[in-house]
Order: C-alpha cells, then sequence, then structure tokens
C-alpha cells in the first residue's frame, strides 16, 4: 500500500473550506480523538481533554531569556505532530530519511508526556484536514493579535516535528498572512525595537532543499514572512552544502560531541561537516543553535547551526529495532571541531557539480 503523505492531504484544502468550517465543531471532534488515543508507550495514558493544534516548549520559550531587545520580545508558539508516520498515521514528514525518523525528538523532554496528542493531531489533520487548518489559522492568529497588542512580536513555527511546507500551500496564505496580508505588513517606528520586521513571523526548518545541488537559488517560501532553515541529513552532499553557505544560508546541523542541551560543551568556532554521501569533510563556521528557535530572526551568515544531543531521541532508545538504531548512527553523528579559521567554504559548485 502506498504511503499517505499528510501534506498531499492538506495541498487540497483551500482558504474557502477553510472559512466554511464551525470551529466549535471541530474542535469538538478533535477533543473526541485526543479523549480516544492512548499513549503506545505508557499504558493507560490518553490524549488531552482540551487538545490544541498550537502549543509552547522550552526550546521556544528561551528567546524570552536573551539579554536582546528584540528575541526578548518574540512570542513563539508551534505544532507538533506524531512524526515520519509512526504509530499509524499519515507520513508528515515527507523529506525524513530512516535515521532522522529514528532519532525524532518528539518523545524528548516534556514532548514525551504529549505524545498521545501529537498522535491526535495528526489523525485529526488526516482526517478533517480543512477542519484542522481552521484551528491551526484561528489559534495562530490570536497568538499573533495578543502579541501585537502587547507590543510584541509573534513567531510561529508548524514543522517542530514534521516538515509540511504549509507556507507553500494556499491554506498558508490565510494562516501565515491573514486578513489582506496583515501579518506581513512591516511594523512602524511605533514598535520600537520590532520596528521594520513583519507583523508576525514564521520560522521553519527543513530538508527538502538540502540535498543535492540545485540548478538555481533556494526556493523561497511564498510568504515573505517565513523563513526555513536548511537541515543537515544523511543526503546532504558537499556540493550541495557549498552552494547554501556561499548563499550565505545556515544549515541546522545535529551533533553528538558537544554536549547535550542540559550539559552543554561550547560551540567551536568552526565544525568539520560530515557527509553521509560518501564526500570528504567541509570546514564550517559554526553557530549556537541552542540558544533559541526563532530561526527567522537569525542572521543568515552561512554556518553550521550545532544542535545538541537530546534524550532520548538522540540517546538510546530501546522501542528501536536494531535496523532502526543503526540508521539512527548514521544520522546522529560527530562533525569534529576545528580550531583554524583559514580554510574558505565560499568556493562556487564546480560546473560539473551543476
Amino acid at each position: 500500500m502506498a504511503r499517505t503523505f499528510l501534506e498531499d492531504i492538506l495541498k487540497q484544502v483551500s482558504v474557502r473550506d477553510m472559512d466554511s468550517v464551525s470551529l466549535p465543531m471541530a474542535r469538538g471532534k478533535l477533543t473526541e480523538i485526543s479523549e480516544k488515543t492512548e499513549d503506545p508507550y505508557n499504558t493507560g495514558n490518553f490524549g488531552s481533554k482540551n487538545p490544541k493544534m498550537l502549543s509552547t516548549s522550552v526550546k521556544f520559550e528561551k528567546n524570552k531569556k536573551i539579554n536582546d531587545p528584540v528575541l526578548s520580545r518574540v512570542e513563539a508558539s508551534g505544532m507538533y505532530l506524531m512524526p515520519a508516520g509512526k504509530h499509524g498515521c499519515a507520513d508528515a514528514c515527507k523529506d525524513k530519511t530512516a535515521g532522522c525518523g529514528a532519532g525524532c525528538l518528539n518523545i524528548s523532554g516534556r514532548l514525551s508526556k504529549t505524545v498521545p496528542t501529537q498522535i491526535a493531531r495528526t489523525q485529526f489533520l488526516t482526517e478533517y484536514p480543512a477542519e484542522g487548518l481552521a484551528i491551526i489559522r484561528d489559534e495562530a492568529h490570536t497568538n499573533f493579535e495578543n502579541a501585537i497588542r502587547k507590543g510584541n512580536l509573534a513567531s510561529l513555527r508548524l514543522d517542530g516535528t514534521s516538515e509540511l511546507h504549509i507556507d507553500q500551500m494556499e491554506s498558508g496564505d490565510s494562516i501565515f498572512g491573514g486578513p489582506k496580508g496583515r501579518y506581513q505588513e512591516i511594523r512602524g517606528k511605533e514598535f520600537g525595537p520590532t520596528a521594520g520586521l513583519p507583523m508576525a513571523i514564521g520560522s521553519e526548518y527543513g530538508k527538502r532543499y538540502a540535498k543535492d545541488v540545485l540548478p538555481g537559488a533556494t526556493p523561497r517560501s511564498r510568504q515573505s514572512n517565513v523563513i526555513r532553515v536548511g537541515s543537515w541529513s544523511e543526503g546532504l552532499t558537499k556540493g550541495r552544502a557549498q552552494q547554501m553557505l556561499s548563499a550565505g544560508e545556515d544549515i541546522a546541523l545535529p551533533v553528538t560531541n558537544l554536549g547535550t542541551s542540559s550539559h552543554p560543551k561550547p560551540v567551536p568556532s568552526h565544525l568539520a561537516m560530515q557527509f553521509g554521501s560518501g564526500d570528504s569533510g567541509l570546514i564550517v563556521p559554526a553557530v549556537d543553535y541552542d540558544t533559541h528557535d526563532i530561526v527567522g530572526l537569525r542572521k543568515q551568515t552561512g554556518a553550521a547551526g550545532a544542535l545538541r544531543a537530546k534524550s532520548p531521541g538522540f540517546g538510546l532508545n530501546p522501542n528501536l529495532t536494531e535496523q532502526a538504531q543503526a540508521a539512527k548512527k548514521r544520522f546522529l553523528r560527530e562533525h569534529p571541531a576545528v580550531t583554524t579559521t583559514s580554510v574558505s567554504i565560499n568556493s562556487k559548485p564546480s560546473r560539473k557539480q551543476l
């Protein structure tokens, strides 16, 4: 049987479909599904009785503790789904690899307690895509308006544990853009530190365009207020990495040799990025991507954004098969620290690579 990808289902939903949804009825259906969804890891634990499509997380809230006039005023929320087609769900990760599927962080930290809700959200979006997107829009716009009213900036990440590219869909026009593009309008001087930024921003990661060399520039979101950072995977080639870095694009890089989020080691000035394609390593400037999750406000400097190990997603997971454990080891690996700053990464892919 062909795998069902959630993205293909959501692509069929129009804004008119979303506008026709009764939100109270939709929320009732989401609650019904959630209350019946049992945690596959902890028998007897079921989904939330008051489920939301959007939530927060420790990573989303880290920016508030940073002494920065803009980051400290960002209110972030996001969506965590059941990834990679696990537990009978439609596959929310069309660009996954076996390794990232095995090492996904959806069972790490506080997220481990939300597994049945992750499943319920994914099943709800699969069975009732227009209703699910309508609820996402309603919750996102509520968050946006609350932040604007306080003079703050809202950030939305819909790919918390998925890769759906909703920002490329008609529904994304309504979710990220808002009525008549309200949330893409640029803030005036009255917003102080956040002046010059959109009224709300989207901050995403993704592997789709981080594989082999592209014939042109990396495709951008059709939403002007959404930024997507490319993510490392076993499928990323050295030629594509050079292409991205030379264009000033960062590459989010999971690393196992810089400690953990709770016991971090400093991120060095450079890392030797490794490749699953058999290419030789590439020395790349490195930055700490564990400081916050607001990718839309990162300065794209052509760097490896180091993401440290988190348990149990990055650690030992007894629920994985030997095959899945082997795949995870290919995805989660050391990218050695480099002290030299003499190596340039700004070489363009050769004509042969193109």
